[in-house]
């Protein structure tokens, strides 16, 4: 958690300096993404929002490719489709269609789905 606390202010002050476009920081949060990232299984399906840094690094996410997105160059793994952090390896945000994408992804055969 304090590895997200140290990333979110360096991240935040690159934003504030223009040299990203987007950044949200998850400060007062991150226990909320570590503890649900550590809870449930590898295999389980989750459709965060904004503020899952905590959740990505708690699962060893890399933080090269968190940086990519963020500033959406052209090592982005998401080659700038999409707002930094929102998608991410299996991780999907879909706004306000949450619990509708989780249900479906109930009927595919998880068993287990968290809509953040």
């Amino acid at each position: 958690m304090l590895l997200t606390r140290i990333f979110d202010e360096r991240l935040f002050r690159a934003h504030r300096q223009g040299k990203t476009s987007f950044y949200m920081k998850s400060t007062g949060e991150e226990a909320i993404g570590a503890a649900q990232s550590l809870v449930l299984e590898r295999e389980d399906m989750c459709f965060p929002t904004y503020r899952v840094l905590s959740w990505l690094m708690a699962r060893d996410y890399p933080l090269v490719d968190l940086i990519n997105q963020i500033f959406s160059n052209e090592r982005d793994p998401l080659q700038g489709r999409q707002l930094p952090r929102v998608r991410t390896h299996k991780w999907d945000s879909h706004g306000g269609s949450d619990v509708i994408q989780a249900l479906r992804q109930q009927e595919r055969g998880f068993e287990r789905v968290l809509v953040e």
